[in-house]
């Protein structure tokens, strides 16, 4: 609420308050751009998160959306380590609206504590089983299998079909 003075009255005009996530994508764009910044750009927090002890990344989408990355693998399953996120200030990251959190960068082998099977990322958000018996799939796993908390299986979908060479 802002104060106007009219004489010796002083009144109280209301201003609405709309949150980001309300805005509209050109909007989001509009403010993207008052930030200098623009999609496909990682960035992070210049404050520590509280629980983690570390900054928060995320990844800016072509949607004009602040895509938090789930945790520190995620996010070096995408990126190399010596890439410098651009820095924000907190209230230019609350400026920009959250999107749905990063998951493993397809083609990483993934498994969840509660579960025994060991998953493929196939595309974005997308899991499907890793058979056991792999003599005909012809990848070479640069990384280990990453150990998924239960807690963020319901940002990936199983597919039906098993991983092939093919899919």
């Amino acid at each position: 609420e802002l104060g106007q003075a009219s004489g010796d009255i002083a009144r109280v005009v209301s201003v609405p308050f709309i949150p980001p996530s309300s805005l509209s994508l050109s909007d989001r764009q509009s403010v993207l751009r008052g930030l200098q910044l623009i999609a496909n750009t990682v960035i992070q927090t210049a404050e520590l998160d509280p629980l983690m002890q570390r900054p928060t990344r995320y990844y800016l989408g072509t949607d004009a959306r602040r895509h938090p990355f789930q945790n520190d693998q995620v996010y070096q399953s995408w990126y190399d380590a010596l890439i410098s996120p651009r820095v924000l200030s907190r209230s230019e990251m609350m400026s920009i609206p959250f999107g749905d959190a990063v998951t493993y960068r397809p083609g990483e082998r993934v498994r969840f504590e509660t579960d025994t099977q060991t998953y493929v990322v196939s595309e974005p958000r997308s899991l499907r089983t890793l058979p056991q018996d792999q003599s005909g799939l012809s990848w070479t796993w640069q990384r280990g299998v990453e150990e998924l908390d239960g807690t963020v299986r319901g940002a990936y979908r199983a597919m039906s079909e098993p991983v092939t060479s093919a899919n």
